[in-house]
């Protein structure tokens, strides 16, 4: 623990005096973390010096926070954990050619940073890096119409990119900050956790068009709005390379939006998680179209031409993971997530 602190210092200070950020560069630092795992409180407090630290906070840096459940099993039950990233941090390691996966995990612009004594000035070589080239790529979110509160449901959102490919991956986070957790158990037990942009909700999109509207859910809690940002970032197709990146918006708090929210072009994927067939809801225009599916690292799976949207799609042959469904029709495309079991 006392070697991180250190190179936090330096790192910090480093920072200060070297950092000249380009009009349209980005830093993205994602941190596999967990409440259930004693070495990651120090790099919790990292992630928090770098969101805070001034030089930072000015350009286009985000810092995110995804818990992981496979720590649970030592006796503290984290509740911001999801499976969701569990799988997530799987893949990045497989295709990084990683043999196993840990906490605490740092990742810059979508590489793995490897642990070792010098990894304070690795972290401070990517960002400067990064924060000194001019992206050719943009993301930005453009408005957050509404806070749910404390019921849950949606928040949704406008989105806008430029010079981003067709098939990319765009990510869209709600981020949640001043989360504070007394540990009685585990590793942490007798422990007072901090947390700041911890990801409570994840939605992959595979770019079609350069402008689009999404949702991002909430589970039912006692929230305050001034707690949560939305942001985003966008990948390469088949990779975890990130090619742009914005910090995003505070939300707003305006009306309750509820689980009827509803859009011209949604799409839901029943059962969900799926196990040997997949079915479709989508609107009565919509009969047959060309359907796609993905795995989550935007890889085509399987294909189907001018299919019939009434019927089942057989995902039998599919290895369990997270899958992105993509539809075409009529010049309207629909997209939307499931989980294969």
């Amino acid at each position: 623990m006392k070697k991180i602190s250190t190179f936090i210092l330096v790192l910090i200070c480093i920072i200060s005096i070297n950092t000249s950020a380009q009009e349209n560069s980005f830093a993205v630092i994602e941190l596999y973390t967990s409440e259930g795992c004693s070495s990651c409180p120090p790099a919790e407090n990292f992630l928090k010096q770098l969101i805070d630290y001034p030089s930072l906070k000015g350009n286009n840096f985000l810092a995110v926070a995804y818990h992981v459940t496979y720590w649970d099993y030592l006796g503290w039950k984290d509740v911001y954990a999801q499976k969701t990233f569990d799988s997530r941090q799987l893949s990045h390691c497989k295709e990084l050619g990683l043999s196993n996966r840990y906490t605490p995990m740092l990742v810059v612009n979508g590489n793995i940073v490897p642990r070792s004594n010098d990894i304070g000035n690795e972290i401070l070589d990517s960002l400067q890096s990064s924060l000194s080239k001019d992206a050719t790529a943009i993301v930005e979110i453009t408005s957050t119409t509404d806070f749910p509160g404390s019921q849950g449901g949606y928040v949704p959102l406008t989105y806008k990119m430029t010079n981003v490919d067709e098939g990319s991956i765009l990510t869209l986070l709600l981020l949640q900050s001043n989360i504070t957790t007394q540990c009685t158990a585990g590793e942490n037990r007798g422990k007072t956790l901090t947390h700041v942009n911890v990801v409570r909700a994840m939605n992959l999109k595979i770019v079609g068009e350069s402008e689009g509207s999404a949702e991002l859910y909430l589970p039912e809690g006692d929230y305050n709005h001034e707690d949560f940002r939305v942001a985003a970032f966008v990948r390469k197709n088949g990779s975890f390379e990130i090619i742009a990146a914005t910090p995003g918006i505070p939300c707003q708090k305006m009306t309750i939006v509820d689980d009827n929210y509803d859009t011209e072009v949604e799409l839901k994927v029943y059962p969900n998680p799926a196990y040997d067939e997949l079915s479709l809801d989508l609107p009565e225009s919509v009969t047959n179209g060309n359907f796609i599916i993905l795995d989550i690292n935007g890889k085509e799976v399987l294909e189907l031409a001018n299919y019939n949207a009434n019927e089942k799609i057989d995902v039998s042959n599919l290895t369990a993971g997270v899958y992105f469904i993509r539809i075409t029709s009529g010049g309207s495309e629909f997209t939307a997530k499931f989980t294969k079991k």
